[in-house]
């Protein structure tokens, strides 16, 4: 199983289920925690960054005159 390599998104889903399945039922770990999110950004919109776990950051976020 190796879920970083796979390019078919229903697959990796039903991969990343099966180990969230194991992991669960070996009681390893809680189950994890996925938060969809989706953002749109355009060419004037300068300074996004994002955290290390995946939230972008807007903090030092500008709009350049277009």
């Amino acid at each position: 199983m190796n879920i970083s390599a796979e390019v078919d998104p229903q697959k990796r889903l039903q991969l990343a289920g099966d180990a969230q399945r194991y992991l669960l039922d070996n009681a390893y770990v809680i189950p994890i925690f996925e938060e969809p999110q989706v953002f749109a950004g355009a060419p004037w919109l300068k300074g996004v960054n994002f955290e290390a776990v995946g939230r972008p950051s807007f903090y030092g976020a500008w709009i350049e005159k277009h």
